[in-house]
């Protein structure tokens, strides 16, 4: 059985490094952290907010992702502007990627109260690739005389951001350079397949007041990538007095979630998912494990009187 699972997670990293050499890595919480996949919304909580994220996915699978990130944003000038910054680390099998991006935006307040803003984001990610360190059982010479690959590769990118009290949609492409994957070795030479393709992102929410002390904020997240299936998350959380959250969320192709969340106090915040699979993996796994942190720096000079919580 270990074997089987060892054998299926190879096919699915294989085919990873095929389709997109670095896939965007993705979270069930999207929602607490757009800077990941858009620029311009850095500054939009109006306070230095601090989020980190993190995910233990397939547990039972060897090898299976683990992700990191952690985001510091601010408004500047007014709000007019905003400034942030990105970490992120991904490790599957022997695989390991650590990307770090800062951001900028500029927000443009409507007539209506809204905001409107533009971003962009520069940085970029060292991929290492340990093939001396795979096990099997008849020694290979290509994973042996392979040895460890590592390449930093940069990029930018850019997004639209826009949002009301109630209402939130941004378009976004995180990474725009196609990124090539060449070394030594004869089968990261392909570079027509082993590279970095382009994400694109489709995302928006609303929040309805059901209630004085209740809400529903249901939100989608839209990827699309080359040599993979187009990917729709939906989820809805029910939020009571602002301060504990419970939902649900679907995302094609892969999984169902459900979402927990408890305002601690007025500057802390805690999430938490568990995703169950729906394609066969289901056989081989026992879910998915996501924590969700959030600080954010509000002094009594500088209050927000609508709390948002996407």
């Amino acid at each position: 059985m270990k074997n089987l699972k060892i054998f299926l997670l190879g096919v699915m990293v294989f085919v990873g490094l095929q389709a997109q050499a670095q896939q965007d890595a993705m979270f069930s919480q999207y929602m607490f952290n757009p800077i990941a996949v858009n620029p311009a919304y850095v500054g939009s909580n109006e306070v230095l907010t601090f989020t980190g994220l993190f995910r233990k996915q397939w547990v039972g699978i060897d090898g299976a992702p683990t992700t990191a990130t952690f985001s510091i944003d601010a408004p500047l000038r007014n709000e007019t502007m905003g400034l942030g910054l990105n970490i992120v680390g991904d490790k599957i099998g022997i695989f390991n990627t650590l990307g770090v991006y800062a951001s900028y935006s500029y927000r443009i307040k409507l007539n209506d109260g809204s905001r409107l803003a533009l971003g962009l984001q520069v940085g970029g990610s060292q991929f290492v690739a340990d093939f001396a360190s795979v096990n099997t059982n008849n020694p290979d010479p290509a994973f042996l005389n392979a040895g460890r690959f590592a390449k930093f590769l940069p990029n930018v990118g850019t997004g639209i951001w826009y949002n009301t009290e109630k209402f939130f949609a941004g378009v976004s492409v995180p990474h725009i350079i196609n990124n090539a994957q060449t070394g030594d070795a004869a089968f990261l030479n392909d570079t027509d397949g082993a590279r970095q393709y382009r994400h694109y992102f489709v995302t928006a929410g609303y929040v309805f007041d059901l209630h004085e002390d209740w809400q529903l904020k249901p939100s989608f997240l839209f990827k699309g990538v080359q040599g993979a299936p187009l990917q729709l998350d939906i989820n809805a959380t029910l939020w009571f007095m602002d301060r504990f959250g419970a939902g649900l969320s679907w995302r094609s192709f892969s999984s169902a979630n459900v979402l927990l969340g408890y305002k601690i106090n007025e500057q802390l915040s805690a999430g938490y998912a568990y995703d169950f699979s729906t394609t066969e993996l289901r056989k081989y796994n026992t879910g998915s494990h996501e924590l969700m942190l959030r600080y954010q720096l509000i002094s009594d000079k500088k209050r927000i009187i609508t709390p948002r919580f996407f």
